[in-house]
């Protein structure tokens, strides 16, 4: 399928359009962004993160996925402490230490970040089947950690904490596509103020003002 370029006259391929092009680079960065991270650490994790809030600006999805991804880095974070904290995981060298706290390493709040930079794009799918996304990503959640420790990137202590971890996932994912969804859904319900019901009702009330008073 082509497209015409308005400018040039040219027909150029749909998905070489400006927007389709976005949408193709937030995929791959998403790709990206396990192996940037566990592998290169905080700093290729950063740069592919910048990417991924570069597309997402230029797409102008700001208003609908700031709290998104905001949240999800929040709550994903926390989890990954709480992993650390209890001796399931142990993130070696790279695992942030405030004194006798130790929480898990920037790069793993940048994944769960670009998970929520990806919610309305690459992810979108999920959105109105949030059971099914639960239910995926509960599921890959321990295969990620052992994937993980094949790159010496985490040390998992215990086999029963992957299932407590798997447990979380499948909680916080259906409850973030949950919401996400009837956001999604408000967002598209939003009445137009020129038209419809409110439409009526003025035409309504100018039928009222210019019928003749006996």
């Amino acid at each position: 399928m082509h497209k015409s370029d308005n400018k040039s006259g040219l027909n150029v391929p749909v998905w070489m359009t400006f927007g389709n092009s976005l949408r193709i680079t937030n995929i791959v960065l998403l790709k990206f962004a396990w192996a940037a991270c566990v592998i290169g650490g905080t700093f290729y994790g950063g740069i592919v993160l910048a990417g991924m809030f570069l597309t997402c600006h230029l797409q102008r999805r700001w208003k609908k996925e700031y709290p998104f991804f905001i949240v999800l880095g929040l709550v994903g974070t926390a989890l990954d402490a709480l992993w650390v904290y209890t001796g399931i995981l142990d993130y070696g060298a790279d695992t942030l230490a405030f004194g006798p706290l130790r929480l898990a390493p920037l790069w793993i709040t940048f994944l769960w970040v670009g998970l929520g930079l990806s919610l309305f794009e690459v992810l979108s799918f999920f959105i109105s089947r949030p059971i099914l996304a639960a239910i995926i990503f509960a599921a890959s959640a321990p295969f990620s950690y052992l994937a993980g420790a094949q790159f010496d990137a985490v040390v998992i202590n215990s086999n029963f904490g992957l299932l407590a971890i798997a447990g979380s996932w499948l909680f916080v994912f259906y409850a973030l596509f949950r919401i996400a969804d009837s956001a999604d859904k408000a967002e598209t319900d939003v009445p137009d103020p020129v038209g419809g019901d409110v439409g009526d009702d003025l035409q309504g009330n100018s039928n009222e003002m210019a019928r003749p008073t006996r």
